[in-house]
């Protein structure tokens, strides 16, 4: 999650971090990665409790993926990797079919 959500103040990856209320329970939440490195001197924690910030995530993700031009560029992108995929298998077809021709010619 640090890649996609950023602290507010500072724009740092959010890291994950533990704390404790006041009964004892943990909670998780994510707070700024230079709070948590480096101290206040940098930043401050501006956390965000875990759970909502991760539904807030898997939401956007799936409003965007179902957007017209995700799943054009999603498919075009695939098409891409599928055909460098094979590219490397259609060089070796024709050199096994060279040698095979090549040996057919000298059993004759």
């Amino acid at each position: 999650m640090g890649r996609l959500l950023r602290c507010p103040v500072c724009g740092y990856g959010m890291v994950a971090a533990k704390a404790k209320g006041e009964n004892g329970v943990s909670y998780r939440l994510y707070q700024c990665g230079q709070y948590k490195n480096k101290g206040r001197t940098v930043c401050q924690a501006n956390t965000i409790n875990a759970d909502k910030a991760e539904k807030y995530v898997i939401d956007e993700l799936e409003r965007v993926v179902m957007e017209p031009y995700f799943i054009e560029k999603f498919v075009k992108r695939m098409n891409e990797e599928r055909t460098d995929a094979e590219r490397p298998i259609q060089e070796e077809k024709k050199r096994l079919l060279s040698t095979k021709r090549k040996t057919e010619k000298a059993d004759r």
